[in-house]
């Protein structure tokens, strides 16, 4: 929501599942009774804040997860927010307003990236900062802007190409691993152990067998199984080593797991011990405990890893019987 001298509308509240206080942009959970998305956004605006505006957009209408869930988050601007009378919180809500003014915003946030055209915002889901982009911008120019901020955090930042040569890998490479890691983890904490699953896959000549690369380019209404056997220059489940192109543009948090993949697990790790065990009981020695796959595990996209195919197939197991595939 964006006032008419160019402040944003912000909420400071605490968040439980968090156990923090957090600054963030208005929001709430559609009722029945709201005819559409601006209606809900509307009533939850002013419930949250106590503000009107003179116009609500609907800006887009996004499924945050639809491999395990199907609700849908939309997106809706306030232009003209102005105060219209007392907060009505919902039981166990204390939030207070803030107005921040946009630069002062840009320079605070760091870690995600928003498109700001006159309080338009719109989620790019690419390298951690803020775009300013002017009426005359068009997506080319954009485009270019998101690229050359990439450039920047992997050069300036994280120091790719000294890094890279350490890994035995050219930057460009490791933008295309990066890639691969934005489009794969849910959670920052799998981002490195998926990194590391990649390393070790290509040290042994395996195929990658990244889910996101088939689906690069390709109708994503096809069965996934149909998919699979389209041989694309991205397919790393025919193809061995890398894609031949970056998949997607890469976070600071994915350029950073590429240029730093977790450790293999220690031998007292849970998954080295399962490893054991199922090996054990089939009076056979266990292969090397390494990160060679992962699977969905809960519903928050949390993965769980696997050092062989038979440990994998019951993680596999696991979440068809959780109904998470």
């Amino acid at each position: 929501a964006l006032t008419d001298d160019d402040r944003l509308v912000m909420n400071r509240q605490y968040r439980h599942g968090a156990g923090e206080v957090h600054l963030e942009l208005p929001g709430g959970v559609m009722d029945a009774a709201d005819a559409d998305a601006i209606a809900g956004g509307r009533r939850e605006f002013r419930e949250e804040t106590g503000y009107g505006a003179r116009e609500f957009r609907h800006v887009v209408t996004l499924r945050p997860n639809p491999a395990t869930h199907t609700n849908r988050v939309h997106t809706v601007l306030a232009l003209g927010a102005a105060p219209e009378g007392a907060q009505a919180f919902d039981n166990g809500e204390e939030i207070t307003v803030e107005l921040i003014p946009v630069p002062e915003l840009l320079r605070r946030c760091a870690d995600r990236v928003f498109v700001i055209d006159r309080g338009v915002t719109v989620w790019c889901g690419t390298v951690d900062a803020f775009y300013e982009v002017s009426n005359a911008d068009n997506e080319a120019q954009v485009v270019e802007r998101m690229v050359a901020l990439m450039e920047r955090v992997a050069i300036d930042q994280e120091d790719i190409e000294a890094r890279a040569a350490e890994l035995g890998r050219t930057p460009y490479e490791i933008l295309v691993i990066a890639s691969m890691i934005e489009e794969e983890a849910k959670l920052d904490e799998d981002r490195a152990r998926i990194s590391r699953v990649i390393y070790n896959r290509l040290f042994q000549g395996m195929p990658l067998q990244i889910d996101a690369t088939v689906y690069y380019q390709q109708d994503r209404s096809v069965p996934f199984p149909e998919l699979r056997q389209v041989d694309t220059p991205w397919n790393t489940y025919l193809r061995t080593g890398l894609p031949a192109t970056p998949i997607a543009n890469p976070g600071r948090a994915s350029i950073r797991a590429a240029l730093n993949p977790a450790p293999n697990p220690p031998s007292g790790d849970p998954m080295c011990l399962q490893l054991r065990d199922i090996y054990a009981a089939l009076g056979q020695t266990a292969p090397p405990c390494l990160y060679l796959f992962y699977v969905l595990a809960n519903e928050a996209g949390g993965h769980a890893f696997a050092a062989s195919d038979i440990q994998h197939q019951l993680n596999v197991d696991a979440a068809a019987a959780a109904g998470l595939l």
